[in-house]
């Protein structure tokens, strides 16, 4: 992969990093069930562009996310990507002690 694009990436994985980290605050979780979480979607994000572009980065970005749940279900979504499935919108969530919002992602 050209080191244009893989810059490129690593800025959304730093961003998904941050909304994870924001994601699992002690201090006020996101309560929403996990795959609707902001960093989840952003890594499924980053996961089937990679899969478009080379199979072995997007199984290289998977295996970086550091939730075992985020990343199980990053390898559904990787494997759909090979398989040309289209995917739908998803809700993304975040739900916080004195909060809820939700929006659909592409």
């Amino acid at each position: 992969m050209k080191t244009a694009r893989r810059r490129q990436f690593k800025a959304l994985l730093k961003a998904a990093e941050k909304l994870y980290a924001h994601d699992v605050d002690a201090d006020d979780p996101n309560k929403s069930f996990k795959r609707t979480w902001p960093s989840a979607d952003l890594w499924r994000k980053c996961v089937q562009a990679a899969a478009k572009i080379s199979p072995a980065f997007a199984e290289e970005i998977i295996a970086e996310i550091p939730d075992p749940e985020i990343a199980a279900a990053q390898k559904v979504a990787f494997a759909s990507s090979l398989l040309g499935v289209s995917s739908e919108p998803v809700i993304v969530g975040d739900c916080r002690k004195t909060w809820s919002g939700f929006s659909f992602s592409n």
